[in-house]
């Protein structure tokens, strides 16, 4: 689903995209699964604001489909990627960019070994072992992939090592 400039609030063209979604994390084929909701912004603006408007975003599609389907809320993660990944890469400004996209998140067991010993070779795996200071990245800015070698998404498929700022 896509939002406005500069906005995190669901319009109700998204409640109506999210409905089918919501529908099928209530159904009995999904119930064991959990899915990252992955907030996008355009490149307009800073990008530590960027990071935490798409986080925004994120996290107004996880509480829809948390008050209004029900869904448990440790089934879904909420993630802010900012302007970085954006959808059309040739128009880093297009409204395609403004956006949330839901993955499923594959248990471990679905990882080759290869898989799993790339994944332990990432900074970002080692560091998100370490307890966050205070004053350093919640770990809600920090990309869930590399969190735990328990999960991993279908954005992109690897960890993205991410720069740690106070915003």
């Amino acid at each position: 689903m896509f939002f406005p400039y500069d906005s995190a609030a669901l319009t109700p063209q998204a409640q109506v995209q999210l409905e089918p979604l919501g529908r099928a994390l209530q159904g009995r084929a999904l119930s064991a699964h959990r899915f990252l909701i992955g907030g996008h912004t355009d490149a307009a603006g800073e990008p530590g604001y960027n990071r935490k408007l798409s986080l925004a975003r994120a996290r107004a599609v996880r509480a829809h489909l948390i008050e209004v389907y029900g869904v448990a809320p440790e089934r879904l993660l909420a993630y802010g990627w900012g302007q970085g990944r954006p959808k059309d890469p040739a128009r880093p400004l297009s409204g395609l960019n403004r956006r949330v996209e839901v993955a499923l998140v594959a248990p471990q067991a679905w990882l080759s070994p290869e898989y799993r010993l790339a994944l332990m070779t990432t900074p970002a795996y080692w560091e998100s072992l370490e307890p966050a200071e205070e004053s350093a990245c919640s770990d809600l800015l920090r990309d869930p992939r590399a969190v735990a070698l328990q999960d991993l998404d279908g954005l992109a498929a690897a960890p993205t090592a991410l720069p740690c700022h106070n915003w």
